[in-house]
């Protein structure tokens, strides 16, 4: 029996585990009295898409920022550019999978404090806040490996240049790991806008158009890189490791890795400018749909 099929197996039983484990998460919740302003929903159609994404500007800032940062993910994890980052720039492609193990607690580390923060001071603020931090790492990263000898990076006779990579890379994972962490409660800020805008309460039309512009842009990250490496000669195949690094390389890999993700942040940026869902309007929006809430049970309480 070949691997793939001894995996099937595992992979379905581990599916099977954590759908048991979520479904009883919030069994507890799953009521009717939870799921909001149900008196409110309305039956939609596909046309319906485009009239809520031209009016409702909170969904469109959200909808910009979350593409960006999941385009720039998408990107800095294909295959060819960790060839061209560790492979060619760094000189040691085995790194690459050194590095993703050693990147993860402090992914964890940053996800943690980001989300604490994001509790405290609201999710506009903390997604602002992170993608700073993550132009700020990747930036001082790229200038860094400019100023250089890259192949020097190694963890066997870890030095200065070893560390000062090590944790402005691991800080901008980090980022990146944090960042869809923010965005993923907004969309129920989206929602809740809506309702309180239009009287329209449509979570699943929202949570729908959301995962239509994941998948979207999630096939879009290959053919970016293809289309960026054929701009340097790679037209027929993407670089391989036995290249040697010219100027073009470099400067192409230093754009896929970390100029990328730093255009995805600044992007997320600009758009949470227009975004005024932040946690003092939310407060109001909650006190008015709370109060619409009690009204749709009671209807001759009007006071």
């Amino acid at each position: 029996m070949s691997l793939f099929h001894e995996l099937i197996p595992i992979s379905v039983s581990t599916a099977a585990l954590f759908t048991v484990l979520a479904t009883t998460a919030i069994w507890s919740k799953d009521r009717k009295e939870y799921y909001g302003l149900t008196e409110l929903n309305v039956n939609i159609r596909f046309r319906d898409y485009w009239p809520l994404l031209k009016n409702n500007r909170p969904l469109q800032m959200l909808v910009i920022s979350a593409s960006s940062d999941k385009l720039a993910n998408q990107t800095m994890q294909q295959h060819p550019v960790m060839v061209m980052l560790f492979g060619i720039m760094l000189g040691d492609y085995a790194l690459s999978g050194t590095f993703s193990l050693i990147t993860i607690i402090p992914s964890i580390v940053v996800t943690i404090i980001g989300v604490g923060y994001a509790r405290r001071k609201g999710l506009k603020k903390a997604l602002v806040g992170a993608s700073w931090i993550g132009v700020l790492s990747f930036g001082l990263l790229s200038v860094f490996l400019l100023n250089v000898d890259t192949t020097v990076v190694s963890l066997d006779n870890i030095g200065f240049i070893t560390v000062v990579f090590l944790v402005l890379y691991s800080i901008g994972r980090g980022i990146i790991t944090l960042t869809p962490s923010i965005v993923i409660p907004m969309i129920p800020d989206v929602s809740d806008y809506e309702t309180y805008s239009s009287g329209r309460y449509i979570p699943g039309m929202i949570s729908t158009l959301f995962s239509f512009v994941d998948k979207l842009v999630s096939s879009l990250a290959p053919a970016l890189v293809g289309f960026l490496v054929a701009l340097i000669g790679y037209k027929d195949e993407f670089p391989q490791i036995e290249d040697t690094l010219t100027t073009a390389l470099l400067v192409m890999t230093l754009i896929v890795a970390f100029g990328i993700p730093i255009a995805g942040w600044l992007i997320s940026i600009i758009a949470m400018k227009f975004y005024e869902l932040d946690a003092k309007n939310m407060e109001g929006i909650q006190i008015a749909i709370a109060k619409t809430k009690e009204k749709a049970k009671d209807p001759d309480n009007q006071s």
